[in-house]
């Protein structure tokens, strides 16, 4: 899979390049300079741009990207004008600043130029953004300057290219700058990112203001990048997961699923979980539940076991006659699915944490069965399942913050921190649903997810996924391989589907035969 790297990454990569391989700031400078000078007449062509190109610049190493464009802009003869957003600080930046204005080009300063610098940026055909690129630090202070600069870029009907970062992202996490409140940061319409790919660029809030990521070599030795990050892109790699099927195989050689989904007025999660496991190929899946969850998975799903439990007087489940009969079932279970559709009832609550209790295989909690253990008892019972065995969770963003006792708002600003913050503290495996869905595991492993679309924002989609995930667990594959599986090719069936129909009319039961096609398509490209 695709590696992304953090801020420390691009700062230790520098550090290897000048000690260790002689190649030096100004030499790295020079050529994302040129990379940019490149991708800038792509863009001028493809977009058809007449114009003015204004380069913003910091006063750092991006800023230092900044003025050497500039520099080779202004021998080259063409038409441009540089804002210095702050001075330049000593060594290459400075020199590059200098040797421009030597060539008759001096930068004006934003705080002593405002009002000339914000016409220019309205005016411009093309603006290049190098004001702090993957340094930046979200947590630091936002002045009013650097609000206004960004809303005036950001107003600016040009087309707006990042040096290696969107300015205000975290190169880190993709957390934005906020000013009272308010995201700060440029939006651009691309971002040119040097050598190192960036987690920012790939995972919300920051993949929003990332544009097209366009990945430029700037010379770096392979062996100066380090190679211990632990943060991935997922794309077709995935499919190495996958175990090479034998001919001489049977049924119970790809693993038993055990479902605890869907209640009378939720049915659909049922079925569409149990499709789930199913086209994720393992060979045997068994669904728990009452008649009213039986008899509409018998009439939709032809090939699982099904397990029929009996209801209370008031129309709960009956907990303890339905734990008494699925413990016949559980010991040759290979993975656990429970909470999809179940409600929020007290009979379903106590065989919910009875299961957690008696499995002995990889446990996958989805939708209301996480909104039954939010709680600092749930919580409790949660962290204890997860020193035995694998536990996996698979919230969105609001279960998330129920689980975390914090806000949507809060989660969402930082996703990536959110699901291994969690990880971390809970000791489960966090497959955080959304734009970009991130994939934490305790032991500090991340991977982020391109693929999928907003059609696949539906009721019902996330147990189509849950159920997924769980079907390759099933087979023994490593529980946060399996999630890497289950979230891409879920996401790559989505982008099947959105070709054939399109966003709008996308639903989860489209891609139930499509999971397959995605999975082959890995393997004949």
């Amino acid at each position: 899979m695709h590696t992304l790297y953090g801020g420390a990454a691009v700062k230790e990569t520098d550090r290897r390049c000048e000690n260790e391989y002689q190649l030096s700031v100004a030499a790295l400078m020079s050529n994302a300079a040129d990379g940019l000078y490149q991708r800038i007449h792509e863009i001028r062509r493809t977009h058809q741009l007449s114009g003015e190109t204004v380069i913003v610049c910091g006063s750092g190493n991006n800023g230092g990207d900044g003025y050497a464009l500039a520099l080779k802009m202004k021998e080259k003869g063409e038409n441009i004008q540089v804002i210095a957003f702050a001075p330049p600080a000593a060594g290459e930046p400075s020199r590059y600043a200098i040797a421009l204005a030597r060539k008759g080009l001096e930068p004006a300063l934003y705080a002593n130029n405002t009002n000339v610098c914000d016409q220019w940026l309205k005016q411009a055909a093309l603006i290049v953004d190098c004001i702090f690129g993957s340094s930046f630090d979200t947590s630091r202070p936002v002045y009013n300057t650097f609000f206004r600069v960004c809303g005036e870029i950001n107003d600016a009907s040009a087309f707006v290219l990042s040096a290696d970062m969107p300015s205000g992202v975290s190169a880190d996490d993709g957390s934005v700058a906020l000013y009272h409140d308010i995201p700060c940061c440029v939006k651009a319409d691309a971002t040119v990112c040097f050598g190192l790919d960036k987690v920012g660029l790939h995972t919300y809030p920051g993949a929003e203001y990332a544009g097209d990521v366009l990945l430029e070599d700037i010379g770096i030795p392979p062996e100066a990048i380090p190679d211990n990050q632990k943060v991935f892109l997922l794309d077709e790699e995935v499919a190495s997961y996958l175990p090479k099927r034998k001919l001489n195989t049977h049924k119970g050689s790809y693993g038993r699923a055990f479902l605890f989904c869907g209640s009378p007025s939720m049915t659909g999660a049922a079925v569409l979980s149990a499709k789930g496991a199913l086209r994720a190929g393992v060979g045997l899946v068994s669904c728990a539940g009452v008649p009213a969850v039986i008899d509409v998975l018998r009439n939709h799903v032809l090939e699982p076991i099904f397990c029929t439990v009996g209801e209370t007087m008031s129309g709960d489940m009956d907990a303890l006659g339905a734990c008494a009969r699925m413990d016949e079932l559980l010991p040759k279970q290979t993975a656990i699915l429970a909470g999809c559709g179940i409600g929020n009832s007290i009979g379903y609550g106590k065989v919910l944490v009875h299961l957690m209790q008696k499995a002995s295989c990889p446990f996958i909690i989805d939708a209301d069965g996480l909104n039954m253990l939010a709680s600092e008892t749930g919580l409790s019972v949660l962290q204890n399942t997860a020193k035995r065995i694998p536990v996996m969770i698979t919230p969105h963003p609001a279960e998330m913050a129920r689980l975390m006792d914090a806000t949507i708002q809060e989660v969402q600003s930082n996703r990536m921190a959110a699901a291994k913050v969690f990880a971390r503290q809970s000791g489960c495996i966090v497959v955080l649903k959304g734009a970009g869905t991130v994939i934490a595991d305790p032991e500090g492993r991340c991977a982020v997810n391109a693929s999928g679309n907003p059609g696949m924002a539906k009721g019902g989609m996330g147990d189509l996924l849950a159920g997924f995930i769980t079907g390759f667990a099933a087979q023994e594959i490593e529980p946060f391989k399996a999630a890497c599986i289950g979230v891409y090719y879920h996401g790559k069936a989505g982008d099947i589907a959105k070709a054939v129909l399109g966003e709008y009319s996308l639903l989860p039961h489209d891609l139930e035969t499509l999971l397959g096609k995605a999975i082959a398509h890995s393997f004949k490209a």
